[in-house]
């Protein structure tokens, strides 16, 4: 089928819009396209040990508000490298929490195709490539949307620019919140297409879109973007859009993109059933109301309170309330001027969608009710950041701003409006790029994890000693997840899920109270039990002096103690008793006199276990005996020798994907401990092998795999109606 003419064209006079678009977002950018240079904060693990003290001079970091990049999505991308280096899936992370289904943990992004790129070079350039890209694709979705709602080419690239340099998109550039707002236009782009002319085509089309903004990596922003994709094409089909056939189509193309995403989601979705994250966030206040106003107020003038990368922010603070989520529906005062226009005598239905979507969306974001208490109440929708709705205030306003413009440039005819349109786009991206200015900072790539003496120190041990775990008893040293740039093992972490059962462990080491809610909150551990022991802890980072048994090994700014009463990787239980009640087993670990060598269990041992087969000659066994042969990020092998039916512990985590063999023949992973792992053996000689292959990825591969086949024929086949 060929193009028409007028479509070629239509497709043609997008190409400048474009590639203003493509240099607007190349200027912005600029610090991180110096050599040398990486878009990645780095210099926010300064303010910890050890990094603190490797430097000769003190380094302040740019903007401090950006740690997560720096102990979340830099170190996860590294580690994902790194095991798929070693010819595996990144399924489960060892290193922190007593080990995590990291491939569940949404914020990896393993599905997202850009990490790919990464996964492959490990290149410094990849973190100002990926943000480049983001702005240009969030640019040019938005031209397509306002095109397709039938603005002219000048006021969709003004509206374009607005949405590609919002708040949103720049406070968050570094984050996978971004990944995901970018599909925003993009998916109300697609509904139009089905609901004018629904086809096997434009449903592939919006399927893809929905799988891919599945796979980018934040799941609440997701979330969010699926409401508003939801009342959009309820509202514009009650509206008049001419196709019933439409709805269907879009349906299907929801549910095709759901099966899409399955390797990111079915993980997810398990690793979610037993986290600690969904009810945390449920249950915590996430917003303080007096940001209520003052985010209004940040929607004209950003800066009225201070900025994070100028060091003098002092607006409203709470639990996560700070600069960035009361920044985010920032468009620039010059388009919140033809927003107000475009209220007022725009033209086109579409428009009162948008309208309705910044009332909704601020009343959100800035907790005002009874919407924001209304979504409060809604189950799952609560554990979720509301106040990131800003993503829609930004995108109601440029687009509501764009109508505006248009509304302008009808009144105009020749020079006077290409003159016009020129300068409101030059106003809009001066007036945006200087907000922006600085937030992303470009640090010196010789910071990303330099060679301490800690390190060394811990490295060299590590390269010695059996496995072990390492605890930061106040502070923060050696941050998680930062502990993954030099793969050494911490007990805590940095994971908005947590598998809950280890954060329930965890958190009795420590009095803070704030370790109720995630492990990740604790600021101090204070409570040496025996439950320290058992979870393997051998070495303490510590500002301070601890007293027996502690035994100092490494002195510095930041000392190094060693635990020599920590139980091995893998051990016999001396005794095992049977404690069906959650409370009472969390209890009893927590108790100072409890024996870290008796294994609670949660059902009674299994009857039959494999028969240990004499394949050459009689075996004589005299005594017990367990030696450890292999301990890998996501899987351990062990030989033991027993003379009646033992369990053996391995003191990490427990989670639903763990399978084991011994001598072969599948056994069963017992859950030891409330929250770790065990098998049980009987007489004989076995080799053991443990290793984590969760049925979740395996089915969603599968499911994934022939879903993008389908979507690829029908995208590639010829449709009339297309």
């Amino acid at each position: 089928m060929q193009t028409s003419p007028s479509r070629s064209a239509a497709r043609v006079s997008l190409l400048w819009p474009i590639v203003a678009l493509v240099l607007v977002a190349g200027i912005f950018l600029r610090d991180g396209l110096v050599p040398g240079k990486v878009l990645l904060p780095l210099d926010t693990l300064y303010e910890f040990e050890p990094w603190r003290s490797a430097p000769a001079a003190p380094i302040e970091p740019a903007n401090p508000i950006l740690l997560d990049q720096a102990i979340v999505i830099a170190p996860w991308l590294h580690f994902a490298a790194e095991r798929l280096r070693a010819g595996e899936l990144p399924l489960w992370n060892s290193r922190n929490y007593g080990g995590q289904p990291i491939g569940g943990a949404y914020q990896l992004g393993l599905w997202w195709p850009p990490n790919w790129i990464y996964f492959a070079t490990e290149s410094p350039w990849f973190f100002v490539g990926v943000a480049w890209l983001k702005l240009v694709l969030a640019g040019t979705f938005t031209l397509l949307l306002l095109r397709r709602l039938g603005l002219s080419v000048g006021a969709a690239s003004v509206g374009a620019l607005a949405f590609m340099l919002c708040g949103f998109q720049v406070v968050w550039l570094g984050h996978n919140q971004t990944n995901v707002a970018l599909f925003a236009p993009l998916l109300l782009w697609c509904v139009e297409r089905c609901l004018e002319r629904p086809s096997a085509r434009n449903t592939a089309l919006f399927a893809l879109a929905v799988g891919l903004q599945f796979c980018a990596g934040h799941a609440q922003t997701s979330a969010h973007l699926a409401l508003v994709v939801a009342a959009y094409a309820l509202l514009r089909r009650a509206a008049g859009a001419p196709r019933r056939r439409g709805l269907i189509a879009l349906a299907a193309g929801g549910l095709l993109g759901a099966a899409l995403a399955a390797p990111q989601l079915l993980p997810f979705v398990e690793y979610l059933r037993d986290s600690q994250g969904l009810s945390a966030n449920a249950s915590a206040d996430l917003v303080a109301r007096d940001g209520a106003w003052k985010g209004l107020a940040m929607l004209v003038t950003p800066r009225i309170f201070g900025a994070p990368q100028t060091h003098d922010y002092h607006g409203p603070l709470g639990a996560h309330l700070n600069y960035s989520e009361l920044v985010g529906g920032y468009v620039g005062a010059v388009m919140l001027a033809f927003a107000l226009v475009g209220v007022l005598i725009g033209k086109g239905r579409a428009r009162w969608f948008f309208v309705g979507l910044l009332a909704f969306a601020a009343c959100a974001a800035y907790q005002l009710p009874p919407i924001y208490d209304a979504l409060r109440a809604v189950p799952l929708l609560s554990a979720s950041k509301l106040m990131r709705f800003s993503l829609f205030v930004a995108l109601a306003l440029a687009v509501l701003g764009a109508f505006g413009l248009q509304a302008v440039l009808d009144r105009l005819a020749g020079a006077r409006r290409t003159f016009a349109t020129v300068g409101v786009f030059a106003l809009v991206a001066l007036e945006l790029c200087a907000f922006g200015r600085g937030y992303n900072p470009a640090v010196d790539a010789s910071l990303a994890a330099p060679r301490t003496p800690l390190s060394d120190f811990l490295l060299e041990k590590q390269r010695t000693e059996p496995p072990f775990r390492i605890l930061a008893v106040d502070g923060h040293p050696l941050i998680a997840n930062a502990n993954l740039f030099y793969d050494l093992p911490l007990l805590t972490g940095y994971d908005s899920l947590e598998l809950a059962r280890m954060t329930e462990l965890v958190s009795k080491l420590s009095s803070d109270p704030r370790g109720a809610l995630l492990a990740q909150e604790i600021r101090w551990f204070d409570r040496p039990l025996p439950l320290g022991d058992l979870l393997g802890v051998r070495y303490l980072l510590a500002r301070g002096e601890l007293g027996e048994p502690f035994r100092l090994v490494f002195d510095g700014p930041c000392k190094v103690y060693e635990n020599p009463r920590a139980l091995p990787p893998v051990f016999f239980a001396d005794r095992v008793e049977l404690v069906e009640d959650s409370a009472e087993r969390v209890a009893r670990l927590t108790s100072p006199d409890f024996d870290p060598r008796t294994a609670l269990v949660e059902r009674a041992p299994p009857e039959e276990l494999p028969q240990f087969v004499q394949l050459f000659e009689d075996v004589l066994i005299q005594e017990d005996s367990l030696a450890l042969r292999a301990y890998n990020v996501r899987s351990l092998a062990f030989d033991a020798t027993v003379t009646s039916k033992r369990l053996v512990v391995v003191p990490a985590a427990w989670a639903p994907g763990w399978r084991a063999t011994a001598n072969g023949v599948p056994i069963p992973v017992e859950r030891v401990d409330h929250a770790l792992r065990g098998v049980w053996l009987d007489w004989g000689q076995w080799h053991v092998e443990l290793r984590y292959e969760p049925a979740s990825t395996r089915v969603g591969l599968w499911i994934g795999g022939a879903t993008l086949v389908m979507l690829l024929v029908l995208l590639v086949r010829r449709d009339p109606r297309a």
